[in-house]
């Protein structure tokens, strides 16, 4: 299994929860973390024994709830949990969708080059206009992260994720 970094626990401010909401209410959150400020109805938390990269999704879902997904980025995890949204999200029912906050990277076989990556599942990405502060479990805020980041929608309605993303920066239709 993959180590455990700091970073590994830092969770997403509300001004992005509050958008992803917008989409829709947030049943599940598979890559839960201690502190986290997401609440979702169901959370997969690693730390109290839960494996949201093993669980079937789409049955955690009641009617029009979506997946919020903020993986670890620490080395080895996004190629795991990236291809995993892009795989979930071929049986999601029409009202549920996945919309996940990302590092900016657009090399990896995750993003562009493999079946289930970004480029080949998902609808519409929102490249952040500035860097995301993230909250620590403390509850602190983290400014001043190294990278760039961006807000990936799987699902059917991707004029409702442009107008819930709407200000915080430029959403592209893949």
């Amino acid at each position: 299994s993959n180590s455990v970094v700091e970073s590994d626990h830092y969770g997403t401010p509300d001004y992005i929860l509050d958008a992803a909401r917008r989409v829709g209410p947030i049943g599940l959150d598979p890559a839960d973390r201690p502190g986290s400020l997401v609440r979702a109805r169901v959370s997969l938390q690693r730390e109290r024994g839960a494996d949201g990269l093993s669980a079937a999704w789409s049955p955690l879902l009641s009617n029009g709830e979506i997946v919020w997904l903020q993986p670890p980025y620490s080395q080895g995890n996004l190629p795991l949990w990236v291809p995993k949204a892009g795989a979930e999200s071929r049986v999601l029912r029409p009202d549920s969708a996945i919309v996940a906050m990302l590092p900016v990277n657009t090399a990896p076989r995750w993003f562009q080059g493999e079946p289930d990556s970004i480029c080949s599942t998902a609808r519409s990405i929102c490249f952040l206009g500035s860097r995301v502060p993230h909250h620590l479990p403390s509850g602190e805020l983290v400014k001043g992260t190294r990278h760039d980041s961006m807000v990936v929608y799987w699902g059917c309605d991707p004029l409702r994720f442009k107008s819930a993303l709407a200000g915080l920066g430029k959403v592209v239709d893949l």
